[in-house]
C-alpha cells in the first residue's frame, strides 16, 4: 500500500467527528505511554532498535511523515529521560495507557466500526502519523 491509500484506509473508519477528537487525545497518550513503558522497562538499546524498526516501516511505507515521527520519538524519549525517576512514571503511564485505550474503543463504538489494527497491526504505528496529519491541517487553516 502506498502512504496515501494507508491514511484513507485508516481514516475509512475514523469519520465520526467524536472519534476523531477522541483519537486527537487518546492516540498522542497512547503513543507516549508505549514508548514511557518501553523505556521505564527494557534496557535502552533494546528500546533504540524497536524505534528504528519502526521508524524503518515510516521510511518505507509512510516515507514523508518520517521527519515528523523522528521529532515525535526524540521529544517523548526526552520527556521520559527527565521524568523517568520518579516513582509514580511507570504507574501513570500504565493508568493513562488504560484510560486512553478505554477513549479509543469508545469512540469507535460511537463510530460503528472496529479500529483498524483489527485489520493489520501496522495501523498501530498510521495513527500517530493521521494524528500530526490532523493537526498539521488544523494549524495551516
Amino acid at each position: 500500500m502506498n502512504e496515501s491509500t494507508i491514511i484513507s484506509t485508516y481514516s475509512s473508519s475514523h469519520q465520526n467527528e467524536t472519534n476523531q477528537l477522541i483519537h486527537l487525545f487518546c492516540v498522542p497518550v497512547i503513543f507516549f505511554n508505549v514508548v514511557a513503558l518501553l523505556y521505564a522497562l527494557l534496557p535502552l538499546p533494546l528500546v533504540g532498535v524497536m524505534i528504528v524498526s519502526s521508524l524503518i516501516f515510516y521510511f518505507r511505507s509512510m516515507r514523508s511523515y518520517l521527519p515528523h515521527m523522528i521529532v515525535l520519538y526524540a521529544l517523548v524519549l526526552c520527556i521520559c529521560a527527565f521524568f523517568a525517576g520518579s516513582q509514580a512514571f511507570i504507574p501513570v503511564n500504565i493508568g493513562l495507557f488504560v484510560v486512553a485505550w478505554i477513549g479509543q474503543f469508545w469512540g469507535h463504538k460511537i463510530e460503528g466500526k472496529k479500529p483498524s489494527f483489527f485489520q493489520d497491526i501496522f495501523f498501530l504505528l498510521v495513527g500517530p502519523a493521521w494524528v500530526m496529519e490532523k493537526l498539521r491541517l488544523k494549524i495551516m487553516q
